[in-house]
């Protein structure tokens, strides 16, 4: 017998493994599922190509206001007591406040004679808050005064 023919059948029962997927499969299937990704975006219009393009320009190129620290902005002197009078809250989604005699949801500007530049910020149980830059005005409900019943006045009397 010829040794060459004694190793040809181990050969063959012993074959090389390889990995199903090799590297090279997995970038480029990463990169087509990332470039159908954004052309759905491109096509819904959630994204935009001065978007997309903005946003590699501004990765490249480091702007020098993004190292500035920004200004704080002044505090806002307090309202005066009664200036802003809040009358009812409702609780729900959205959630209103009745100030003033306006309904108002929360985010929503909120001005007075003379008083400008105040929000709605937050709506609770019991009151709100108001804000205007750093300086945050809480507002109580105010419930008008229940009188007793004047018995004088009742018609079965």
């Amino acid at each position: 017998m010829d040794p060459s023919q004694d190793s040809a059948p181990a050969d063959a029962s012993q074959e090389e493994t390889t990995p199903i997927y090799s590297l090279r499969f997995i970038i480029v299937s990463i990169l087509i599922l990332a470039v159908a990704g954004i052309g759905g975006l491109l096509q819904t219009g959630r994204l935009t190509v001065a978007q997309l393009t903005g946003a590699a320009q501004a990765a490249a190129t480091p702007s020098p206001a993004a190292h500035a620290v920004p200004a704080a902005a002044p505090p806002a002197p307090t309202p005066k007591p009664g200036t802003f009078v809040l009358s009812s809250i409702s609780l729900g989604h959205p959630s209103y406040a009745i100030i003033n005699g306006v309904a108002r949801t929360e985010g929503a500007p909120v001005t007075a004679p003379g008083v400008t530049g105040w929000k709605l910020s937050r709506i609770m149980e019991g009151g709100i808050l108001l804000m205007s830059g750093t300086t945050v005005f809480p507002i109580r409900l105010t419930v008008p005064d229940i009188r007793p019943l004047d018995d004088n006045l009742h018609p079965l009397n």
